[in-house]
């Protein structure tokens, strides 16, 4: 789904807070069903690519992010800096990218019959019939296994994601207890933990309760000025702000 105001006035909040040192770039990445993966995966590597090549970036001074299928994308870019895609060009960082932000990344494309999914399936904005429909238009298959490391994450053990600590320093992986990816999102976070960590990387990951998938932007699109009640935003912008 496009970028839409729910994002764009969470995002100027929260660029808003951190001061005018601090800029906040967004990708308008092609959208399936119309452009399958890899082809948004190519676009973030480029936009990474122009921002440290072109216009002489300092990895270390850049915190990369993603909510939701945003997250799943940031992680395909980890992968790939650590695990050169076949389809992509490799990029050679100068230094690690300081950090990424991971909100309700969806980890899991392939299975929609967690706990999580029966729990929650009347507290979130979705439920497991819509994830059917856009993993397959993602993906550009009706296959169950058409994901691969860079686009489901989950499937990766410990092993793949140790070399990330070697790109990026830190990272955070938040997620709503009232949300149905909440499984996939801490299945992942396991393996990713074990891996990274064992570089020497560091992560954090947050679940806030009685928060749903990426809380902070739905309360923007449901007209809240601030935070709702949950305190997501705050753990979001308290992390950010420890990066600075």
């Amino acid at each position: 789904m496009p970028c839409g105001p729910g994002h764009q006035l969470w995002l100027n909040d929260l660029q808003k807070s951190l001061g005018p040192d601090v800029s906040a770039l967004l990708l308008a990445y092609d959208l399936a069903p119309e452009h399958t993966y890899p082809t948004q995966l190519k676009q973030a590597v480029e936009l990474l690519r122009h921002l440290i090549e072109t216009e002489g970036r300092n990895p270390s001074d850049l915190i990369l992010g993603g909510d939701s299928a945003g997250g799943n994308l940031t992680l395909g870019v980890l992968s790939h800096l650590a695990h050169p895609h076949p389809e992509i060009q490799p990029l050679v960082l100068p230094s690690k990218i300081h950090a990424a932000m991971l909100i309700s990344p969806w980890a899991v494309l392939t299975q929609t019959n967690t706990p999580a999914f029966v729990e929650n399936a009347e507290r979130d904005m979705f439920d497991a019939r819509t994830l059917n429909r856009w993993a397959p238009a993602f993906l550009g298959s009706t296959s169950p296994f058409a994901g691969d490391f860079y686009s489901e994450p989950v499937l990766a053990a410990p092993d793949w994601w140790a070399p990330v600590a070697d790109v990026v320093g830190e990272v955070l992986i938040w997620a709503g207890d009232n949300e149905i990816l909440k499984d996939g999102i801490l299945a992942f976070a396991d393996k990713f933990t074990k891996g990274f960590s064992a570089r020497g990387g560091l992560v954090h990951t947050v679940v806030t309760p009685k928060a749903c998938h990426e809380e902070m932007i739905v309360e923007r699109i449901l007209g809240y000025k601030g935070d709702s009640g949950t305190g997501s935003q705050q753990a979001i912008q308290a992390w950010v702000k420890s990066k600075l």
